[in-house]
Order: structure tokens, then C-alpha cells, then sequence
């Protein structure tokens, strides 16, 4: 349920990383016998065991050509011994196997080859090209194209600068953070997601945002500080709760 158009790239060499102690949980459980994962002492838990494992970013997971590129970098992936990835939770905005249906399909192949995924709910950034770029830059007079900003491609996935161009008022990346109007469209979608998997235990987290910050591809107010960025973490995680209180809630 992306506002922007998804982009498919090439596959990026992978940065292996060791498990971190999650940032913040919103609710406490008996994990003693759960098979959904939760943490107890510092450590994951599930069924009752502590849980160790290597993970790694795979943001561009969802977006391969096709469920058997999917399947076979899922297997990859596994034969490696990856136990948890970070894969981008959005998709095309519609219910059909090019939306929705496409993250079930993502969810039964990690199932099928024992891999838990972290599902990062939006990205801070949103570089999108310069259309207005004026600059005598040979290559743009050449190919009689916009500029794009670094990191172009391996953000182009809507984000929360997305949702700034479309509702802001004075079009600052913390309107975010604190504009009712965008906050009550990123519930709506992140409800769509999060409600679809309550009952999956292949899902590790739900990561409210990937490098939420004051500063991105858009200007901030000069009021915008750690306590706007923390007190929207704070209500996102209790509304993820009120729908699903299986799942961890982290931040990234």
C-alpha cells in the first residue's frame, strides 16, 4: 500500500549483523510456551528458549520480479544460516497479488524456509528527482532528463516524505510527526499491513520506521526535535498493539 511507485533493483550484497536487544516492546506476555517471538531478561524468546540468530537488511526482498526469485533468495538466504531479515512492509495500494497479496506471498515463502521477518512500516527518506534542476550539467542536457539525488533508487518506496508532499501544509518532514491528517492515513495503512499477520509466527517485529529523524529529503520546523520524533514512536506503537498484540513493536 505504497504512495509511490515501486522500483525493481538489482539485488545488493548483503551486510550480515548480529541481533540487537530491542529498542522497546509495548506489552509483556508469558513466553513460555508462545511460538511468536517476545523477549524476557535481554534476550528473544520463543517457545520458551532463548533465541539467537544471525540476521540482515533485505529491504529490496518484496520488490523481485517474481515469487520464485523471492522463493530461491529466501533458500539463499537460509542455506547461509539467516534467521531474520528486514524487509520494507509496503505494497502497491490495492488487495490484489500485486498488493496485499503479494506480502502474504513474501510471509509463506519465509515460513516455508523457517526465516522471520522484521517488517519496517516506512522509510524517512524520499529523494525524488529534480525536475527543476537548471544546472548545465552535461549528462542532464544529454539525456534531457531530471537529476536524481543520491540514494535515489534504494529509496524510492514512498516513505514518510511521500505522505509530506501529499497532506503537509507548510510541507516540512515533521508535519509527520504531528499533523492528525497524515498521522490518521499512516494508522489506516499500517492497520492493512499489521492486521493481515496477527496470527503469523514468521513475523519478528513490526519496525514503525527506518531512520525516523527530524531531517530528511524535505526541510524540518526548527521546532522539530527528539521529543516530536519519540512521542509519535510512543502513539504508533500503542495503536500497532491495540491491533496486534502477538508481535514486537521496535523501532529502527
Amino acid at each position: 500500500m505504497r504512495v509511490s511507485t515501486c522500483l525493481s533493483i538489482a539485488v545488493n550484497a548483503l551486510a550480515v549483523y548480529a541481533a540487537v536487544t530491542p529498542s522497546r516492546t509495548t506489552a509483556k506476555r508469558d513466553s513460555a510456551a508462545s511460538n511468536f517471538i517476545s523477549t524476557s531478561n535481554g534476550n528473544f524468546v520463543v517457545n520458551g528458549s532463548n533465541f539467537k540468530f544471525i540476521g540482515t537488511n533485505a529491504y529490496w526482498l518484496p520488490y523481485l520480479n517474481s515469487d520464485d526469485d523471492i522463493d530461491r533468495t529466501f533458500a539463499n538466504l537460509s542455506a547461509t544460516g539467516i534467521k531474520v531479515l528486514i524487509a520494507n512492509g509496503t505494497a502497491t495500494v490495492n488487495t490484489g497479488p500485486n498488493g496485499l497479496q503479494h506480502l502474504d506471498k513474501v510471509m509463506e515463502l519465509a515460513q516455508k524456509h523457517g526465516i522471520y521477518v522484521l517488517w519496517s512500516l516506512t522509510n524517512n527518506w524520499n529523494p525524488v528527482p529534480n525536475t527543476t534542476d537548471s544546472s548545465n550539467s552535461t549528462v542532464a542536457r544529454r539525456n534531457n532528463a531530471p537529476t536524481t539525488p543520491r540514494n535515489f533508487l534504494s529509496n524510492d518506496y514512498g516513505g514518510m516524505d511521500a505522505y509530506v508532499r501529499e497532506f503537509g501544509v507548510a510541507k516540512q518532514h515533521d508535519e509527520f510527526y504531528t499533523n492528525e491528517t497524515i498521522k490518521d492515513l499512516f494508522k489506516n495503512y499500517t492497520k492493512q499491513v499489521v492486521s493481515r499477520f496477527v496470527t503469523h509466527p514468521s513475523v519478528f517485529s513490526w519496525e514503525i520506521a527506518n531512520d525516523a529523524r527530524c531531517n530528511s529529503s524535505v526541510p524540518a520546523s526548527a521546532s522539530c526535535n527528539t521529543n516530536t520524533v519519540t512521542a509519535w514512536h510512543s502513539e504508533i506503537a500503542d495503536f500497532i498493539k491495540t491491533v496486534d498484540p502477538n508481535h514486537l513493536v521496535s523501532s529502527g
